[in-house]
């Protein structure tokens, strides 16, 4: 299996973000109710765009515990 990539102009999903980092969707909403991990709502739904998710990872925040 081939690994995920991303861009600055991707939207990734909770799911899609979870698979990135390898982590459980309940990982990625805990970090968010921490607020840990950027994130934008749209509607009811969390969307992480890519440029935020780089700038997190590339700002050492990537170190996930659990």
């Amino acid at each position: 299996m081939k690994p995920m990539s991303i861009s600055e102009k991707d939207i990734l999903t909770t799911q899609e973000l979870a698979n990135l980092l390898k982590v459980s969707n309940d990982t990625i909403y805990e970090m968010v109710h921490q607020g840990k991990l950027p994130y934008r709502r749209i509607g009811r739904q969390l969307r992480f765009p890519g440029w935020l998710i780089i700038e997190f990872l590339d700002a050492g925040n990537g170190k996930i515990a659990g």
